[in-house]
């Protein structure tokens, strides 16, 4: 096996740069839109109301560039950790299992965003730009919270038993060769998919931020807009929370475990 310190594109940086240059796109395209008030609240120079290009505001998009794109990668997090989710039940329930799979349910709330579009521009009261947005994120945030909850154990085996089935199998082939380059195949095949993942997931976020920014029926000053943008990101970010707890819980069960594992031998 090659060594991994050659293979430059296996680095974070790499795989994360594009995120946050998308990041920090999005982010610029919203703070000069039309109507939006939000930039000297947040330390941005204007020239007559037009952002003011500078060392400092450069500096300043890629920061909060960077912060949107973490705090869009937040939904990646929670499917990362439950990814043993996936093709669970397989055996029983085609429709169960594609219920399941992450990227299905990345598409379906991006075509939701687009059709949310479309209707507020032609069918919806504009009074409706700022709700539509915040049941998206509700129903994105559910659909995590089930995820996390599901893998506590309620429903099939849990979190903590596929860690340790899992961290077992890849001690015991430590020495083997061809499964050392199994895992490093999909180790790297999940990770750059992560890279596409959480740029669709911006594109998601933005879109969101986009109309509850032009909610033209609610106060438009600076601090109510940045409020709104408050109030989506806590909704988008509250299952991250359970992340936290998942981690609580996985240490309970492993603090509790008596299970005797096969000891490794290194002749």
């Amino acid at each position: 096996m090659s060594d991994a310190s050659s293979r430059w594109w296996e680095f974070y940086l790499p795989r994360y740069f594009m995120p946050c240059i998308a990041g920090v796109a999005i982010f610029s395209w919203l703070i000069t839109l039309d109507g939006v008030e939000i930039r000297p609240i947040l330390f941005f120079i204007e020239d007559n109301k037009n952002l003011k290009l500078n060392t400092a505001s450069l500096i300043l998009l890629f920061l909060y560039g960077s912060l949107f794109c973490y705090i869009a990668s937040l939904p990646a997090l929670v499917w990362h950790v439950t990814r043993f989710l996936e093709f669970k039940y397989k055996k029983f329930n085609i429709i169960w299992n594609v219920f399941w799979m992450s990227i299905i349910s990345i598409i379906v709330f991006l075509i939701m965003a687009l059709v949310v579009s479309s209707l507020l521009k032609q069918v919806i009261f504009k009074d409706f730009y700022f709700y539509p947005s915040i049941l998206i994120a509700l129903l994105f945030t559910i659909l995590q919270f089930v995820r996390l909850f599901t893998s506590m154990g309620i429903s099939t085996p849990s979190y903590y038993e596929n860690v340790r089935n899992i961290s077992t199998k890849r001690a015991l082939t430590e020495c083997v060769e061809w499964r050392k380059e199994a895992i490093e195949t999909y180790k790297h095949m999940r990770e750059h998919g992560n890279s596409g993942t959480i740029f669709l997931l911006e594109i998601i976020l933005g879109l969101l931020c986009y109309f509850v920014l032009k909610a033209p029926s609610l106060s438009n000053t600076g601090h109510d807009q940045l409020s709104r943008i408050a109030i989506l990101f806590f909704i988008w970010s509250m299952p991250a929370i359970g992340v936290y707890y998942l981690g609580h819980y996985t240490e309970n069960q492993f603090s509790e475990d008596g299970t005797k594992f096969p000891s490794i031998s290194n002749d």
